[in-house]
């Protein structure tokens, strides 16, 4: 028997889906950011919206958009059935899937710290690794889902650094730390080259764990819907179309 090409396949799954499905809402919660989502003048962006507005059509969903307060509020949405989909880039640790259901993952990544460049005679006072966190001073969003892992480097390592958490978006963060108000952020190397990409003066060279992969949060009694986005997901991540939205917010 002759089999479908490969592209054949997954159009002819889309396509079914597509006719067949009454018009149904999805409510995702997004991060008001440029990772997650921004609105202007003519239109919304942000990775994690392109991405979703891609599966959104190609499934006849519309989308309602339930901005991300913090990790535990969001998590409570997703189990107590308020909300679909928690379309923010969470590590899927083994402390994460207790608390919550995952989707297929979208890329790996891992948590680095974020500095400012030093001119080649101020080097040295360049953090280089964890050691060099010493008494220092860590700053993070106290919407990150890294919290729990900074607080266990402490743990794992008997390096003591103080962790301060803000209500502030990651770019505020790139700020103060390029204009030397902080000296030290953490967050996703994702989101620290996309900083970089923004302000060249941030270094994220310093790596603060181990690669984890990223995925996003679903409903586990939504049974239809996480087949359907696992397999969007599953191919979509290997397509060009994803490569376009990925080098727009991280190269």
């Amino acid at each position: 028997m002759k089999k479908l090409p490969y592209i054949l396949i997954i159009f002819l799954f889309f396509s079914c889906s597509f006719f067949n499905k009454e018009n149904k809402t999805l409510n995702v919660i997004m991060q008001n950011d440029v990772l997650g989502y921004i609105e202007n003048d003519t239109a919304i962006e942000g990775f994690q919206y392109e991405i979703i507005k891609i599966f959104a059509d190609s499934f006849g969903y519309k989308i309602n958009i339930i901005t991300y307060e913090n990790i535990e509020n969001s998590i409570k949405l997703i189990n107590r059935h308020k909300a679909d989909i928690l379309a923010s880039a969470l590590p899927t640790t083994l402390s994460m899937k207790e608390k919550l259901e995952f989707s297929v993952p979208l890329y790996t990544t891992k948590l680095v710290l974020v500095q400012k460049k030093r001119e080649k005679k101020e080097r040295k006072f360049l953090a280089k690794n964890i050691s060099d966190l010493e008494e220092k001073t860590i700053y993070i969003s106290e919407n990150s889902p890294y919290i729990k892992q900074l607080e266990n480097i402490i743990l794992d390592s008997g390096i003591e650094f103080l962790i301060v958490k803000r209500k502030q978006s990651v770019e505020k963060f790139a700020e103060q730390v390029a204009n030397g108000k902080i000296e030290y952020f953490a967050t996703n190397e994702m989101i620290a080259k996309y900083l970089n990409s923004i302000n060249s003066e941030l270094d994220y060279s310093v790596a603060l764990g181990l690669n984890q992969f990223m995925a996003w949060g679903i409903d586990k009694k939504n049974h239809k819907t996480n087949e359907e986005l696992n397999i969007f997901l599953e191919n979509f991540v290997k397509t060009e179309k994803y490569r376009e939205i990925y080098r727009k917010y991280f190269s």
